[in-house]
């Protein structure tokens, strides 16, 4: 009986099964062709309304694929001031497709673009996703208004409001995860693409997206917004010209990126950024200077450019991983700190660059090389801060501004570095007073021709097993030095301040090689006195006093 009751029912539960299966697949695969709901692109007609009954029809159905007509231009406009806190225009009104609570969403504008027409909206979103699941936008375009916005002020119940006018975003996703790729995003008032979280989102918090094959170009605030996200891949993707260019006025903080998790909303999310170029943003190519507390969880950059985009990463302390690989940066000012830092090159403009505790290795630094202005590395703090076979080249700073204006300052902020198997051309330091206690310690060094070092403090700067060649000092020269088992060498006679006429020097196992009289130096320079104490030391020429 049992078995001829499971023959019976098992054909039924068969079908109960498939069933349920065709539902769910054509729940996930519905497709909805924007122009089965009149979208028109001629580039003229406003679509706005048309777009609304389009996103509510994904909504009502939890999902499906929207695709577009090939190659067309679709207007739209927004109302003024929407949800700006003053006037009291309906949240969707500031919308264009707003998609909610959906599952397996794709939108493919096949190649064709959403032109946003000049407005007076303080706030609007081209594409919105909030609590969605494995969301795809998808091959085309969004071109804000940013050039033609009215940016004058709100006008509510005869009263005048300034804003800024920085909330227009061409895809804004909270609470979602999904992936973005092959669009081109410019000239948005706000934001090109905005990711993750608002403390005004209390049911979704956090978004998990990937962004790959993208061109983000001309928008006033950020390229990219990464607000306490739990996951954030951004490949093969350039941003460029953020913030004011092109009779375009920016708005604070014109990043490229912008990591922002200053939601509360606790430590969390890897942010991997691979292949990218960020290119002319006003104030920072990427920046976390937000990003105090909390933080992600991982951070990784590689492989990427930067050209007059500053690379800010300071202020994630509590990052278990915070790593950049293989970058190359120019003409671009860096902010590194609590970072490891690797096959790097960094070509520095004139600007001051900040590092604190952030170990280097196998990184090319160089300066820019003018009699006018100068590369620098100073350091907010720089305790344990270390370059392993690194190259320098022209880290002069600015002469004019005086010796404590060096390369490597330690006078200004302490600065407590090691470097190891690094070679140092046309660099100079400066360690301060004992105020600011910085200390240098070099081992394995190579110093040739135009390095200058600065000593006013009274505990020595130490080297070990380095090679100097041709090294300067300074008339102010107090401090001490300390030699281990080198090889100092003055040959050339153009050494204004050769590095052993000035200060105190303590040597163990060194050769000293003078071939420019520091003697007869040191007599017209009338310098009476200068000491050397050394221990197993071969001295040439070297007169002790």
């Amino acid at each position: 009986m049992l078995l001829k009751f499971c023959r019976a029912v098992l054909p039924i539960f068969i079908l109960i099964i498939h069933s349920l299966s065709l539902t769910a697949r054509s729940h996930d695969d519905k497709v909805f062709y924007a122009e089965a709901y009149g979208v028109v692109g001629d580039g003229r007609t406003n679509n706005l309304q048309v777009l609304h009954r389009l996103a509510n029809a994904v909504n009502a159905n939890g999902g499906g694929r929207v695709v577009f007509p090939k190659g067309k231009s679709f207007l739209v406009m927004f109302a003024s001031d929407p949800n700006g806190g003053y006037a009291k225009v309906p949240l969707a009104d500031a919308m264009a497709l707003c998609f909610s609570h959906c599952k397996n969403i794709t939108v493919d504008l096949n190649g064709s673009i959403i032109q946003v027409s000049p407005n007076h909206s303080t706030k609007y979103s081209v594409i919105r996703f909030f609590d969605c699941k494995n969301f795809v936008v998808q091959n085309g375009s969004i071109v804000g208004d940013a050039m033609n916005h009215d940016y004058s002020p709100v006008i509510y119940k005869s009263k005048e409001y300034k804003t800024s006018h920085e909330w227009g975003y061409g895809i804004y996703c909270s609470g979602s995860t999904g992936a973005i790729s092959n669009m081109k995003i410019s000239y948005m008032t706000g934001d090109g693409l905005y990711v993750g979280s608002t403390s005004h989102d209390k049911v979704a918090f956090h978004g998990k997206t990937t962004i790959d094959s993208c061109e983000i170009s001309y928008c006033r605030r950020n390229g990219i917004t990464g607000c306490s996200s739990q996951g954030l891949i951004i490949t093969n993707t350039n941003v460029h010209h953020i913030g004011t260019y092109g009779g375009m006025t920016g708005a604070a903080p014109m990043a490229g990126l912008d990591l922002e998790y200053e939601d509360g909303v606790g430590d969390r999310g890897d942010i991997t950024i691979e292949n990218c170029q960020f290119t002319d943003c006003s104030k920072w190519g990427i920046v976390t200077a937000n990003s105090f507390v909390p933080n992600p969880m991982n951070f990784k950059l590689s492989n990427s450019t930067f050209t007059r985009a500053t690379l800010h990463l300071n202020n994630m302390p509590k990052s278990k991983t915070k790593l950049v690989e293989a970058c190359v940066l120019n003409d671009a000012t860096v902010f590194v700190g609590d970072a490891d830092v690797k096959k790097c090159e960094f070509y520095l403009g004139s600007q001051n660059n900040y590092i604190s505790k952030t170990n280097f290795y196998d990184c090319d630094f160089v300066g820019l090389k003018t009699i006018e202005k100068g590369s620098r590395l100073n350091g907010f703090s720089m305790d344990k801060t270390t370059f392993e076979k690194c190259r320098f080249k022209d880290i002069i700073g600015n002469e004019k501004s005086g010796v404590v204006w060096q390369g490597f300052s330690g006078h200004v902020y302490p600065m407590n570095v090691e470097f190891k198997e690094c070679t140092f051309t046309n660099t100079s330091f400066c360690r301060g007073g004992n105020k600011n206690d910085s200390r240098f310690y070099f081992e394995d060094c190579v110093f040739t021709k135009g390095c200058k070092i600065l000593n006013l403090s009274k505990s020595p700067i130490s080297f070990k097993n380095c090679s100097l060649i041709d090294v300067g000092s300074y008339a102010t020269q107090s401090g001490q030095f300390s030699f281990d088992h080198c090889t100092i060498i003055q040959k050339d006679k153009t050494v204004n301040q050769p590095l052993l006429l000035l200060g105190t020097h303590t040597m163990k196992g060194c050769d000293v090689v003078d071939e420019v009289g520091i003697s007869e130096i040191a007599k017209k320079k009338g310098v009476k006195q200068y000491k050397i104490k050394a221990s197993g030391t071969q001295l040439g020429g070297i007169l002790l006093k």
